[in-house]
């Protein structure tokens, strides 16, 4: 108290004394002696969502006569192409869908095992499958062609240029790689000597992860309870073909024309598989060909 009255006495002590009044006031007014005088909180923010919603999904209607009946347990053939169509290899009479080879019906098989060759595999109904889906997609690719090759060439496809169907950083998660392998169930090839040929490459992504496609062209889309699953075949103009499969879900509508890197799908686990993958395969009229050569440069 002595300093205080002390400050009053001092020049600019009139302020300071006013200063203490303007206190005493707000004490006498209600607030408890001693109180610290805080500004009021500011009103909470309203918190954003962390991402925007997932758009709907297009339900897609699957293609009529695509779904291979499986041959009976005991290594007969199916009747829609046999076991040997997935070895790298035109079909007798094919082609080139670009001149015109190959026709539009289900693909004759490229080699017929003999009896001993085919029992050096096991009995993999789902193998006969895969073969029998491979034997279609080489007897339409002419057909397919033909008809969007077209549209898919005036939209910018056709260039035999390819992008990744996946976002990444660093390296691509191959999981497994275009050719020979020992995995079960993949198609029969009597040039690997495991006897089996992986006709793609698999990427290792989770479940729902967003697929784009790989160039411009007109996407078809297939649902099958094997083999590839639910997937997605783009037609790009000139015999050029991507196939995506084993996914959970679609985003665009059948017949659509879609631009390169533009979301076509999400990827998942359906058909034969082990775990969440995407089978992406690059396709020139009948014949798979192996994705690295146009994208792990």
């Amino acid at each position: 108290m002595k300093r205080a009255i002390g400050t009053i006495g001092r020049p600019g002590g009139l302020l300071a004394a006013a200063a203490l009044a303007t206190i005493g006031l707000l004490v006498a007014g209600g607030r408890p002696a001693g109180a610290a005088l805080l500004p009021a909180p500011l009103p909470t923010p309203t918190s954003l969502p962390v991402q925007l919603p997932a758009p709907t999904a297009v339900p897609a209607p699957a293609p009529v006569n695509h779904l291979p009946v499986p041959p009976t347990p005991g290594g007969s053939q199916p009747a829609s192409g046999g076991a040997g169509t997935a070895q790298p290899t035109a079909s007798p009479g094919g082609g080139d869908p670009a001149s015109g080879g190959g026709g539009a019906g289900p693909a004759a098989p490229a080699y017929a095992p003999s009896p001993a060759e085919q029992a050096a595999l096991p009995p993999e109904p789902q193998r006969y499958v895969l073969e029998a889906l491979q034997a279609q997609l080489a007897g339409d690719s002419a057909g397919l062609d033909q008809r969007d090759g077209p549209e898919a060439l005036a939209a910018g496809g056709g260039n035999g240029v390819f992008a990744w169907p996946i976002v990444f950083n660093g390296r691509p998660p191959i999981t497994q790689l275009f050719g020979c392998t020992d995995v079960p169930g993949e198609p029969y090839s009597p040039t690997c000597a495991t006897h089996r040929f992986h006709t793609g490459i698999d990427l290792g992504v989770p479940t729902g992860t967003p697929i784009f496609a790989a160039a411009t062209g007109v996407a078809h889309l297939y649902r099958t309870a094997s083999g590839y699953g639910d997937y997605v075949l783009v037609t790009h103009g000139n015999g050029w073909f991507t196939l995506c499969g084993h996914l959970s879900d679609y985003v665009v509508p059948n017949g659509q024309v879609v631009q390169r890197g533009q979301p076509i799908a999400r990827s998942g686990s359906t058909g034969f598989s082990t775990g969440p993958h995407l089978h992406f395969e690059i396709r020139r009229g009948q014949t798979p060909v192996d994705p690295c050569a146009y994208l792990c440069r």
